[in-house]
């Protein structure tokens, strides 16, 4: 959201599936570099659920890295 902006969307990017079986959780946390994003979608089958942690670029929201969850 572009605070400069009254909060205007810059960037969309829909990592997880969500609903009852998981989503995003915990949070998300940031360095200078990146924002990361802990996925829980552990009862759904891929390409729906892809549990683990997502390393975005903030300024554009595109994906750098992606480490699945171990079950």
């Amino acid at each position: 959201m572009d605070p400069d902006n009254d909060g205007k969307t810059i960037w969309r990017n829909k990592v997880g599936y969500g609903g009852a079986l998981g989503g995003i959780e915990w949070g998300m946390a940031a360095d200078l570099k990146r924002l990361y994003v802990a996925v829980a979608d552990l009862g759904l089958p891929p390409p729906k659920g892809k549990a683990g942690l997502f390393a975005l670029d903030p300024a554009t929201g595109d994906q750098q890295w992606y480490t699945a969850a171990r079950r």
